[in-house]
């Protein structure tokens, strides 16, 4: 990846820019207007707003609203674990909870002024930012899961910090400078970079590699601990990046206004999806196939799902089995199997007539006529959907079968006369609409067999008596 040294000469390399729509709403309880989120995993997370406090255990699918620690207005949420979490307030408030958000402590720091970002890398190390007076702002530490927060001197208003150790961390500022600490918020030192535009955000995911987001579209990267920085170029058109996080040196997103972008390459290529009149307020992402971020009115969940593998249109003589392929490149994907019918997508069902329904690969018994089929694939309550194929018949003239049916009259009104070879008698004789639902079943007792089928609505159906099959139009 092309990547330049800030110098006064900057030189820009347009990278590769995919649009898409990987984004889905959650639906979360009414009245709730998240500003804050944090997953420690795919399916566990928790949100605030202002006011409230919510909890989700299978990936954003149903959400529990919880107690609310406080009367003051909540900022910042972090967990650590299942049972032990901690929410940054106004009033220079922090709460811990070891149950899970289920009962809160208050854990009071020595400002009076909103503290506006917490984090946590294990139950002993935290670390709060917050607001001072005028333009100064204050900087906590713990060692002791909170008990007792330690105050350092902070050179600026700070905006974000990230931790990658115990001892190592980071800091941006409103004036563009970036700050670090190798004792863990003991002492702070400016890394000394020139920049003069605002810092909003930082990340890292080892003790090297990192990127920092802020005004004027900045998007950067650095490769050793902060020490020197990298221009990007933004995916975003937008003044300022404000969302910004990294699982690891390839995976990542950042948000501003009305957009959010995914990388899963290093930023070689990004993922743009388009919010309009919303502000992305927080972003995490989990892996390379799922993430959450905030907006003005809910939670968005990004959804990873690669098609690996498409099914494909085809054209057999008509009676013939069909296999259809679609292969996810999720583990653990769900598939479903549908047939167009009607003007409407049905959801296809294991049978004689299909097979595989809920599989990656699709049977069909025999083919009739021309069908329209796709798949949708399904993971953690995401989903997408395959390209649409037909499965074209035709008429094959060089090959009698040495077992025949014969149906008359066909279309059939009343009664249908299924003639069959001896060797079928006793087999079942089974009808089965489009979608493969049965509808009738009988044993044949001659090789002259009358069905009445007045009551079936106008359409096509499939009859089957044992191997073979045939088409039936009412």
């Amino acid at each position: 990846m092309k990547k330049l040294l800030l110098l006064p000469l900057i030189v820009l390399c347009f990278l590769p820019e995919l649009k898409s729509q990987n984004w889905i709403e959650l639906d979360i309880p009414s009245g709730v207007y998240p500003n804050a989120l944090d997953f420690i995993n795919l399916n566990e997370g928790w949100v605030i707003d202002d006011y409230s406090l919510m909890h989700t255990n299978d990936g954003g699918l149903t959400w529990n609203l919880q107690e609310v620690p406080t009367e003051y207005l909540m900022n910042s949420v972090c967990f650590i674990s299942e049972t032990h979490g901690w929410i940054a307030a106004d009033n220079g408030s922090v709460y811990h909870t070891t149950d899970g958000g289920g009962t809160w402590e208050l854990q009071q720091t020595s400002t009076p002024y909103p503290l506006k970002k917490i984090i946590f890398i294990d139950e002993l190390h935290g670390w709060t930012i917050g607001f001072g007076p005028g333009i100064v702002g204050t900087f906590f530490y713990t060692i002791d899961g909170g008990q007792n927060w330690l105050s350092t001197e902070c050179p600026c208003l700070f905006n974000d910090l990230d931790f990658y150790s115990a001892t190592q961390g980071w800091m941006v500022c409103d004036n563009g400078q970036t700050y670090s600490t190798y004792d863990g918020g003991e002492t702070i030192e400016a890394l000394n970079l020139n920049n003069n535009f605002t810092l909003k955000n930082i990340d890292f995911v080892n003790d090297g590699i990192g990127w920092r987001v802020g005004e004027n579209n900045l998007l950067q990267q650095t490769l050793n601990g902060g020490l020197g920085w990298y221009d990007e170029v933004s995916p975003l058109d937008v003044f300022v990046l404000d969302g910004l996080s990294f699982s690891s040196s390839t995976v990542g997103a950042v948000s501003g206004y009305s957009s959010i972008a995914v990388t899963i390459d290093g930023g070689d290529s990004w993922s743009v999806t388009q919010i309009p009149n919303s502000f992305i307020r927080d972003v995490e992402m989990i892996d390379e196939f799922s993430g959450y971020a905030t907006t003005v009115n809910g939670v968005i969940k990004y959804c990873g799902i690669g098609i690996l593998t498409q099914p494909e249109s085809t054209v057999v003589t008509e009676g013939s089995p069909v296999q259809l392929n679609a292969q996810s490149t999720l583990f653990g994907a769900s598939y479903q199997w549908q047939a167009f019918i009607l003007g409407e997508w049905v959801n296809l069902q294991d049978n004689s007539a299909y097979n595989g329904t809920n599989n990656n690969v699709l049977s069909i018994a025999a083919a009739y006529g021309n069908m329209t089929f796709r798949c949708v694939i399904s993971f953690q309550g995401c989903s997408v959907t395959t390209n649409e194929v037909t499965v074209q018949t035709t008429v094959g003239v060089d090959e009698a079968p040495s077992l025949y049916l014969s149906i008359f009259p066909n279309p059939a009104m009343e009664n249908l006369t299924v003639e069959i070879p001896n060797e079928l008698i006793g087999e079942n004789v089974i009808i089965y609409d489009v979608a493969g639902r049965e509808i009738y079943r009988s044993t044949t007792t001659n090789t002259i067999n009358l069905i009445n089928v007045a009551e079936l609505s106008s359409g096509s159906y499939f009859l089957r008596v044992g191997d073979l099959s045939v088409k039936v139009v009412k």
